[in-house]
């Protein structure tokens, strides 16, 4: 894809979903020189940018194989704080998991309201190349797809977040709150540990495969911290992680029982 096609999506994404997007705009124009930018979320977003160009990800519609292949990457000697780039990666895709889910509930209603009338099936199966490792269909169960500018909008999110919590865990020390606990999981000094806890708990399983909504835990801030060392687990080729198509459950395949 041409830079001008990225900067066009951008824009357009923008307006439709009324995000400023002039942050944005400065790192597309510089997103070449990813050495030069000091702060995370530029990083990462250039990455983004990056991967639209090659053809990794298409802008209109950030699906979970994408959103894998941006995970692998953005895991790198660039960010040499693991914990921290994942929390980023976590955060990002709770946010536009819960906004799939709020999704699915406004369009459930709009279903029994017109239940009397025929519904086009929007999904269509996925075909994975051969060669592509990650065979992860970011979107959870929604009919419409995620775009760019979510998941741009997203990390930024999670950055801001994360630097209000800790001037509010400096200001108030006896206040926890869900997001510092996020925080807290994934960046611990040995990240090897919360690893060998999630394979764990996949490792308990009954079944070699078997549905990650089923063992992911109750609340976002635990199917964040699941979600983002399961594809820790992945990277390191232990599981396999695949949907049988465009936002269905996300399948967890036991490959490796070694901890």
């Amino acid at each position: 894809m041409e830079f001008q096609e990225i900067m066009n999506s951008l824009i357009v994404q923008g307006e439709l979903l009324e995000v400023n997007t002039a942050e944005y705009e400065k790192v597309l124009q510089n997103f070449e020189n990813t050495n030069a930018m000091t702060d995370p979320v530029s990083k990462a977003s250039s990455l983004v940018f990056r991967m639209c160009q090659d053809g990794t990800l298409d802008p209109w519609n950030v699906d979970l194989v994408a959103f894998a292949r941006f995970f692998k990457e953005i895991i790198t000697e660039d960010f040499s704080n693991l914990g921290f780039a994942g929390y980023i990666v976590g955060e990002a895709w709770r946010i536009l998991y819960m906004k799939t889910l709020s999704t699915v509930d406004s369009e459930e209603t709009e279903e029994v309201e017109i239940a009397d009338t025929d519904i086009t099936e929007y999904s269509v199966p996925q075909i994975v190349p051969d060669n592509l490792d990650l065979r992860i269909p970011v979107s959870g169960h929604t009919q419409r797809p995620i775009r760019m500018i979510e998941l741009l909008d997203a990390m930024r999110t999670a950055y801001i977040k994360d630097q209000r919590a800790g001037s509010r865990r400096r200001a108030e020390s006896n206040e926890i709150t869900s997001l510092e606990a996020i925080v807290s999981n994934l960046n611990l000094d040995e990240p090897e540990r919360e690893i060998a806890r999630v394979f764990q708990l996949i490792s308990g399983a009954y079944k070699d495969t078997f549905y990650m909504e089923d063992y992911w835990g109750k609340t976002p801030e635990e199917q964040a911290s699941f979600f983002v060392y399961s594809l820790f687990l992945m990277r390191e080729r232990r599981i396999q992680l695949h949907q049988e198509k465009p936002y269905a459950e996300i399948i967890i395949n036991r490959i490796d029982m070694g901890l």
